[in-house]
């Protein structure tokens, strides 16, 4: 190619000007190791093509030749530097493309600058140490051209070469001019830059896709000289190992092999003692760039070779302490079928304890383990686990540093066991969870070591998905794994997830034990959450603990405004198990948040029936239970409205469910039921029948009546119960009294609309809610109410029981006479009287009833001072002792009828003493009378007799 030479002096001297000053501007950038602005670049760029393309001589270059060449040098130099320093900080700054670019055109000027410099004079391009000098930068500078890819610039370098290469091989003078020693050094010099220029042309043909140019290059290398020359054999080497790299890029792998083998002849063409200290790293780049184009193969003569290349590595070149000969060993390995597991684990072994651990050599054992569970994961983790344990950990460091970055791989390498563990199959894990403990047990041990907050989530979480996705037993252990002392470092979140995870285990394989110690290890924080206190409930249903299912309901109640999940699994959890009463408080915790989303009727109805199966059960006490009942219907009658709301459509069939369950659990209950809660239960249940519509068939609306009525009297009567139950004119009991007259008064209302169809039950239960009545007037003292009461008693038909009145109305007679405010009373009293008496003697003709109502009636009345009544009495006491004395009836009591016969002789005396004589007549004809039918032989009738003689003739003497 021709010189760069300006056509006229002044233009080419121009043109060199600026050509220097576009250097020395790249020089100033470059120093300060920064990459070349674009438009620095772009203008380098033009430049270099000026500068390739054929100019004229650069004869005008001559006075300011050493100058340039001075200035290219250090243009040299300061992009080398560049180059230099981002090798020495790759990890921490690797080159950047516009970086690289940048070096590439300066190296490509300073050659070019060097060229033109050597060029500017006869003498400087005729001397042979400049021109070699020339040719070494121009061939360095091909070199980074090829590495880069940059194919055009490196063509144009090796045009440039070209010439140097005429020159060399042209054949030297018969006659020397300098020493003999000296041509002989400058000639192999050059013979040995000529090889590398066609070495440097066969990668270019190589990369250019030029494979017979590259074969035929290959065949013009003086191969005796690589033997003579161990640069020149590790030169051919490098190229050759540029060429396969090519090929392989293309993925043209058997003619990269080829080149590759070429490369591995090229390092045993010299005897390795002459060889420089890169040589071994560079045949370990071939070998393994080699080893992995013949694993890629399935042809087993390949892999045969492959093997050998590595046990040559390791025996004929001393480098088996090498990571890289464990790796390529490792790969081979891994492409044998069957593969060699007996050395696959010699060889993961040599290669964990040979190493030294740094980040990429961790990185590489790591990728291979990765590999190797490929194909058997009981050798993988084996290795992991030996890593772990005799590397990581034994060599854990002291600097806080060092410390970081080696705790960072102990996680990373127990992450990647971890996950090997709980991706295999179920049945095959128990004995796997117990390396894995006991890997954890290793790594803690030492000195405490507990991972950090990201690790742990990480392990953490494959534990937690191996538990869920195994069995019972299986997932118990690894729960255990969880709260490992490794991971200590979890937050409270997680802690807390992972205690209810154990207990859900423990629950699940019926370990309450274990499930209860698990809670209370739980900090109260945690041991208070919803989802805690559920498990915790579920464990108390299990194990019959009331007061800790209690105790977790009232937490879950307390939690439970904006989401009452957890209450309503409560209910159905406890619906499931013994413990109903349990279910009956969640249900009822439900209705005390009355959130929006209830449904009133139905939860209601659920509690209700929840504790109707609860009474009588030994869970809990009869009392409590009946009491947690009442309150439910009576919620049920408070909330009518509410139900309605609730129930749409299906409202009056809701009502009748409460009013029906209601009235036949008063009825089933009532004899064992405390009085007063079925006085609250009747109550509620006449409201739900109230509450029922009235627009049915006349048989529905007779039935409601009927049914409201026997609730009136069994709710009277209970109120009665406990009246009587305290002590007399007690606050408790005289409101109780009240009650039940409203009852009462209640039933009597509902007589009239049940007209004539009232059986006989129904007119007894009347006449009992009358005698009530009576009872209520007399502890009360309402003596304004008697009278009307007294009315309706004589009132009553078709009774057969009027002997169970006559106590009270006896004693209303005689609390009664101390008031005195009605004059009607005693007449109505009397008249009951005398027909309690008469009834009674007709339906059971009971003479010791009757003659001790008779006694009693007639004392009474005696001593309210005006005895109509009790002559009137004893006159029918006189019809009655006849009749027994006929035998017709009963014989009348003997004793009742002297004292009888007797009082009523003495009232008669005490007339005549008063001078009533006409009226004395009648009490003593009346006493003689029924004297008459006494049992013994007359004697009283003989007795009054006389003295009814005696007090006459006192009178006659009298005058009277």
């Amino acid at each position: 190619m021709a010189p760069l030479k300006p056509v006229r002096e002044n233009a080419g001297k121009r043109q060199i000007d600026q050509l220097l000053e576009l250097a020395e501007k790249c020089l100033d950038v470059v120093k300060s190791r920064t990459a070349l602005p674009s438009s620095l670049q772009h203008a380098l760029e033009a430049a270099i093509t000026r500068a390739f393309s054929p100019t004229p001589s650069t004869t005008s270059l001559a006075p300011c030749a050493a100058k340039v060449d001075a200035l290219a040098c250090e243009l040299w130099n300061a992009a080398t530097n560049f180059l230099r320093h981002h090798e020495d900080h790759q990890a921490t700054r690797p080159l950047t493309d516009n970086e690289a670019r940048s070096i590439l055109l300066l190296r490509i000027l300073s050659f070019l600058l060097i060229d033109a410099a050597r060029q500017a004079t006869p003498k400087l391009a005729s001397d042979g140490e400049q021109r070699i000098r020339t040719f070494k930068i121009a061939l360095k500078a091909c070199k980074f051209c090829l590495d880069n890819d940059e194919l055009v610039y490196a063509r144009n370098i090796l045009e440039r070469c070209s010439d140097h290469v005429e020159a060399m091989e042209t054949p030297s003078p018969l006659v020397q001019m300098s020493a003999q020693s000296e041509t002989n050094e400058q000639k192999e010099h050059s013979r040995s830059l000529v090889a590398e220029y066609y070495l440097h042309r066969l990668v270019h043909a190589c990369k250019s896709d030029s494979l017979d140019l590259a074969n035929h290059l290959f065949a013009q290398i003086p191969h005796s000289q690589l033997q003579q020359s161990p640069h020149l054999s590790e030169k051919a080497a490098d190229l050759f190992y540029e060429a396969g790299r090519a090929l392989c890029k293309r993925q043209q792998t058997e003619q990269a092999v080829v080149w590759f083998e070429r490369a591995v002849s090229a390092l045993d063409a010299s005897e390795p003692e002459h060889q420089s200290e890169n040589a071994a790293e560079l045949r370990l780049t071939v070998t393994a760039s080699l080893v992995k184009c013949l694993r890629s193969s399935d042809d087993q003569i390949a892999l045969q070779r492959a093997q050998h290349l590595v046990q040559q590595l390791s025996t004929t070149h001393g480098l088996a302490n090498r990571i890289t000969v464990q790796l390529l060993r490792l790969n081979v390995l891994l492409v044998h079928s069957p593969p060699a597991m007996d050395e696959m684990r010699s060889a993961l072994s040599m290669l964990i304890r040979s190493s030294v651990i740094t980040e990429l050599t961790f990185k590489k054992i790591m990728q291979t383990i990765h590999r190797v569970q490929k194909v058997d994961c009981e050798v993988a983790r084996q290795a992991l686990a030996n890593l772990i344990t005799t590397r990581l950990v034994n060599d854990f460091p002291e600097e806080q540093c060092e410390a970081a970055a080696c705790l960072s791989r102990i996680e990373q390498a127990t992450i990647t066991y971890t996950l090997s563990v709980s991706n295999e199959p179920s049945e095959a894990s128990p004995g796997s969870v117990a390396e894995l403990q006991k890997l954890f047990d290793a790594i803690h041990q030492h000195n405490g070591l507990i991972f950090t907050a990201k690790a742990t989530h990480a392990a953490q979480t494959l534990i937690w998905k191996a538990a869920a996705s195994s069995e019972t037993d299986l997932a118990a252990a690894w729960s255990a794994l969880l709260q490992h002392p490794l991971f200590e470092s979890a937050g409270q979140i997680n802690k807390t997830k992972i205690g209810r995870k154990m207990m859900a285990v423990a629950l699940a394989k019926g370990d309450f034990n274990g499930a209860r110690q698990t809670f209370y290890q739980m900090s109260p924080g945690s041991r208070n959450e919803s989802m805690t206190r559920y498990l915790a409930f579920k464990l108390a249903l299990r194990c019959d603990d009331y007061e800790m299912a209690r105790e977790s309901l009232q937490e879950i109640a307390k939690s439970s405004k904006k989401d009452q999940t957890f209450l309503y699994a409560c209910v159905l959890e406890a619906q499931q198990s013994k413990m109903r009463a349990i279910a009956v408080a969640a249900l009822q915790a439900i209705l005390d948040r009355q959130s929006p989303e209830l449904h009133m009727p139905s939860l209601l109805r659920c509690i209700a029936k929840l504790l109707i199966a609860v009474i009588g059960t030994a869970d809990r006490g009869a009392h409590e239970v009946m009491e947690e009942v009442v309150q439910v219907f009576e919620n049920a009658a408070a909330s009518t409205q509410v139900l309605s709301k609730a129930a749409g459509d299906g409202w009056q069939s809701e009502v009748q469910w409460w009013s029906k369950n209601a009235y036949n659990l008063s009825l089933e209950h009532c004899a064992g039921m405390d009085p007063e809660h079925l006085a609250r239960l009747l109550t509620a249940c006449t409201h739900l029948i109230e509450a029922s519509s009235a627009e049915g068939e006349a048989t529905d609306v007779e039935g409601r009546r009927r049914r409201k009525a026997l609730c009136h009297f069994l709710c009277a009567s209970a109120h009665i119960v406990l009246a009587r139950s305290v002590e007399e004119r007690s606050e408790y009991g005289l409101q109780n009294y009240l009650n039940a007259r409203q009852q009462i008064e209640d039933f009597q209302a509902l007589q009239p609309a049940l007209g004539e169809r009232q059986d006989q039950d129904l007119h007894r239960k009347a006449f009992e809610l009358l005698k009530f009545d009576l009872e209520c007037i007399l502890h009360l003292q309402q003596w304004d109410s008697l009278d009307a009461c007294l009315q309706k008693c004589l009132e009553c038909r078709d009774v057969d029981r009027w002997e169970t009145l006559a106590d009270i109305v006896l004693i209303i007679r005689q609390q009664r006479a101390a008031a005195g405010e009605s004059e009607q009373s005693p007449a109505r009293i009397n008249r009951l009287l005398d027909r309690i008496i008469n009834e009674t003697w007709q339906q059971n003709k009971d003479i010791s009833k009757a003659s001790r109502w008779l006694r009693l009636s007639f004392s009474m009345d005696l001593k309210e001072g005006k005895g109509d009544f009790a002559l009137e009495l004893l006159k029918q006491s006189a019809g009655m002792a006849m009749k027994g004395y006929r035998k017709e009836d009963a014989t009348y009591p003997e004793t009742e009828l002297q004292w009888l016969a007797i009082t009523a002789f003495n009232r008669a005396v005490d007339l005549l003493s008063s001078g009533n004589v006409a009226l004395a007549r009648e009490w003593i004809q009346g006493a003689l009378e029924l004297a008459r039918y006494a049992g013994d032989d007359g004697a009283l009738h003989a007795n009054l007799t006389d003295r009814h003689e005696m007090a006459m003739r006192r009178l006659k003497d009298a005058g009277l």
